[in-house]
């Protein structure tokens, strides 16, 4: 391949992954967009639902009465909150299957891409290289190949320094002679 069509796969690679965050940001806020409607949907209706039950409560008449509706409230506020808590559910995996549609591989051969750059990477660094180092040559500088060439030298063997000998020594011990 040459270095042209690597720099249309770069391109291509860089448009599509622009188009697919775009897509992403729009199907992120659509989700949240949603969810807050229905999150707003579902709260005023209990709250509605919670006025109204204390309405009804206070003109029962009766403790007894009052708990009735208040029971009834509650019954009302949990199937509720279940159904708004299914909905959002759904939405959450519906966003997760359109992002996983988005986010496929396949769409985008990035292998061969990253092959390609680090390709043209080498052959960049390369040129970068001799260049540099012939202008360390027109300025006389060392470019680093004598310091090499001295670090491979090998040193001079040094002699190692004998261990000194170790003398025993007998001690008399006090209970060595009172077991005789």
């Amino acid at each position: 391949m040459t270095l042209q069509s690597t720099a249309r796969k770069v391109q291509d690679f860089s448009k599509t992954a622009t188009d697919t965050g775009v897509k992403t940001v729009q199907a992120q806020s659509r989700f949240m967009l949603e969810s807050l409607k229905r999150n707003n949907a579902t709260f005023a209706e209990l709250i509605d639902a919670r006025l109204d039950s204390f309405y009804d409560g206070m003109t029962a008449g009766s403790f007894k009465g009052f708990f009735a509706h208040d029971a009834e409230f509650r019954a009302t506020a949990k199937d509720k909150l279940k159904e708004l808590y299914g909905s959002n559910k759904d939405s959450f995996q519906n966003l997760q299957g359109e992002l996983k549609t988005l986010y496929r591989l396949d769409k985008i051969n990035a292998d061969d891409i990253q092959e390609k750059a680090t390709g043209v990477v080498k052959k960049f660094t390369e040129a970068g290289n001799s260049v540099f180092k012939s202008g360390l040559t027109a300025f006389n500088l060392p470019t680093g190949e004598t310091e090499q060439k001295a670090s491979t030298r090998k040193a001079a063997p040094q002699k190692a320094k004998a261990a000194p000998k170790k003398t025993e020594t007998k001690s008399a011990s006090p209970s060595s002679e009172t077991d005789s």
